[in-house]
């Protein structure tokens, strides 16, 4: 025998609830794959002006400034070679970016469809 479906948070019942279809789950893909795209774009500027940046200061060791590359590597290495030269702009918008693009894969794991 099938239990019932229990709300505790509505009184026990079910019809309450929004029902969470499958195209919501998709609206909300769309609208996170969008702002990923945006956000990508500010973290290609923050890994492009980074050598800037450094020769702005005054005078740079080559390896900070004219050698420094944050947008070919792998994220991985860009982001441990942004937190080794102490490039926090850098870093962050890398971890931004990274939580983003696991949060689109993750969305719709946890939603419940109704029938």
């Amino acid at each position: 025998m099938d239990q019932p479906h229990v709300s505790y948070y509505f009184e026990g019942d079910v019809s309450k609830q929004l029902p969470l279809t499958t195209t919501t789950c998709s609206n909300s893909k769309v609208v996170l794959v969008v702002v990923a795209a945006l956000w990508r774009q500010i973290d290609f500027y923050c890994k492009e002006l980074a050598p800037w940046e450094e020769m702005r200061k005054g005078p740079a060791a080559a390896r900070v400034s004219l050698l420094l590359d944050y947008t070919s590597p792998i994220i991985p290495s860009a982001l441990y070679e942004a937190f080794k030269n102490k490039h926090w702009h850098v870093a962050g918008s890398t971890i931004g970016f990274l939580l983003l693009k696991a949060s689109v894969g993750r969305l719709c794991e946890s939603f419940v469809v109704f029938s």
